[in-house]
C-alpha cells in the first residue's frame, strides 16, 4: 500500500458530507429558512435514508408542545419515521395527522396512518387517522367521504396545521402513484406534456 501511495497508483481522500456553503447559497437564492443537502448516490435507498436522517434532525429541533404536525406518505417519509422509531426524542404534547388519503394497494408500512402512528409514538404525541383512499374511483364515493364525521375531524385539524412533512415527487416511472397502482406508466409520462413537474400529497404541480 505504501509503495502504491508513493507511486500515485492509490490515493486516499476523506469524504466530506457537509455542504454548508451550498446550503447557504440555496437558502439565499430561494428564500428558504433552512436547507439540508444530502450526498448523492446511485443507491436510491441510501439517498432516502440520508434524507430521513436530515429531516428528523430538523424536526426534533423545531417541534414543541401544542403543535399540529401533518404527514404525507411514501418511501422517503418512511425512512424518517424509521429513524424516529430508533431515536431518543423529546416527548411533546402534539397532534400528528395525515395530509393525504391512504393508498389501498401498498404495504401497510408506507400507509399514511401507519407513518402518523409511528412518528406520534416516537414523540409521545396523539395520532389521528384518516379513513379515505388517496384517489376515489367515483365522484359519488368522494362526496360521501367528505360528509363523513372522520373527514370533518381531520379537515378541521388541517386548518390548524403548523408543520407539514411531505415529499415532492416527480412524474416519472418511479412515482408513488405508479407503484401504488393508481396511475400507469403511460399516464404518468403523458403528464409531462401538460406541464406537470411534480406532485405533493398526490396533487400535481404545474409550471
Amino acid at each position: 500500500m505504501k509503495r502504491a501511495l508513493d507511486k500515485g497508483i492509490v490515493t486516499i481522500t476523506v469524504a466530506n458530507e457537509k455542504f454548508e456553503d451550498l446550503e447557504a447559497a440555496m437558502e439565499k437564492r430561494f428564500g428558504l429558512k433552512e436547507c439540508f443537502i444530502v450526498p448523492k448516490s446511485y443507491d436510491l435507498l441510501a439517498v432516502k435514508q440520508s434524507m430521513g436522517r436530515a429531516g428528523l434532525q430538523l424536526l426534533r429541533r423545531i417541534v414543541s408542545n401544542n403543535l399540529t404536525i401533518g404527514l404525507a406518505w411514501g418511501t422517503s417519509i418512511r425512512e424518517l419515521t424509521r429513524y424516529a422509531e430508533n431515536s431518543k426524542l423529546p416527548k411533546i404534547d402534539a397532534d400528528f395527522i395525515p395530509l393525504d388519503g391512504g393508498p389501498e394497494n401498498i404495504d401497510s408500512e408506507y400507509h399514511v396512518n401507519t407513518l402518523c402512528y409511528e412518528l406520534s409514538k416516537a414523540f409521545g404525541g396523539r395520532c389521528h387517522y384518516i379513513y379515505a383512499p388517496t384517489i376515489t374511483r367515483t365522484s359519488e364515493i368522494r362526496n360521501a367521504i367528505v360528509q363523513d364525521i372522520n373527514y370533518e375531524k381531520i379537515s378541521a385539524l388541517w386548518e390548524k396545521l403548523d408543520i407539514g412533512i411531505v415529499g415532492i415527487g416527480a412524474p416519472v416511472k418511479s412515482s408513488n402513484l405508479i407503484w401504488m397502482g393508481e396511475f400507469g406508466k403511460q399516464a404518468i409520462e403523458s403528464l409531462r406534456t401538460t406541464g406537470a413537474v411534480g406532485k405533493i400529497c398526490s396533487m400535481l404541480i404545474e409550471t
